[in-house]
């Protein structure tokens, strides 16, 4: 397994998706809204790629995927 594996949340909205986004750059006292980056998936969603996100919970966790679909 590679030490420095992508990480990536997989929203339904994009809405969701900056909420996240915004919860880890205000936690973090980030000088700008939104932190990590977000891409679409082929499957009509939103992924936000939350490597080092220090705000994800257990719940969270569990739904990291290491691709893109």
């Amino acid at each position: 397994m590679p030490y420095n594996m992508d990480k990536y949340l997989i929203y339904n909205t994009e809405e969701e998706l900056k909420a996240k986004a915004s919860e880890e750059a205000i936690a973090n006292n980030l000088g700008y809204p939104y932190a990590g980056a977000m891409m679409y998936t082929t499957q009509g969603k939103y992924a936000l790629g939350v490597n080092g996100f220090t705000t994800l919970t257990e719940e969270e966790e569990a739904l990291v995927v290491n691709n893109i679909p």
